[in-house]
């Protein structure tokens, strides 16, 4: 099986994230260009994700049901 020709990951934060890590993913986006960059409520694999004011997370796949 040959590699895919470039590099693809998922970077996932918690809720409570503070300017430390905010800064880091700063600094690796310099280094690994990131596609494109998700908060509050966004569609990851087929899964509606949304963070509510109270910091949980309601997941929902009604669109493709």
């Amino acid at each position: 099986m040959e590699p895919p020709p470039e590099l693809r990951a998922t970077l996932h934060m918690q809720p409570d994230e503070d300017s430390f890590f905010k800064a880091k993913l700063d600094q690796l986006q310099q280094t690994l260009p990131f596609g494109s960059r998700k908060t509050k409520a966004f569609v990851f694999t087929g899964i509606s994700l949304e963070q509510l004011p109270d910091y949980t997370i309601k997941a929902n796949q009604k669109e493709y049901v």
